[in-house]
């Protein structure tokens, strides 16, 4: 049986780009572990050049360095609201099942669950 766990999800890519260090913690078996498997196999094997690449593609990191040079240095944090909108963009991939997260609602209406 899958439990969903939507809203922990988006809260936790809601704050993928704040600079933070981010623990989870939980309860046994809450899903910690299957969480973390899929955000290395998501993004584990990409080089941190193009994962700078992408991270400076984010409107929450345009926002930030609006009116600076591509190689002045910038102090500006990135807002919660532009990183939150950044983040409902997101379609997590399920790397355990093969399947983008919201296919799991659709194969369990085909299963009638």
């Amino acid at each position: 049986m899958k439990i969903k766990r939507d809203s922990y999800l988006q809260q936790l890519i809601s704050y993928r780009f704040d600079g933070l260090v981010k623990v989870i913690t939980g309860i046994r078996r809450c899903g910690k572990s299957y969480i973390l498997k899929n955000i290395l196999l998501e993004y584990g094997p990409i080089a941190s050049w193009k994962l700078s690449q992408m991270s400076h593609k984010e409107q929450s990191w345009i926002n930030a360095r609006s009116g600076l040079g591509p190689e002045e240095v910038g102090n500006v944090p990135l807002s919660l609201e532009d990183i939150q909108r950044d983040a409902e963009k997101v379609r997590p991939y399920d790397h355990m099942w093969d399947m983008y997260y919201d296919e799991f609602e659709d194969l369990e209406a085909e299963e009638g669950g």
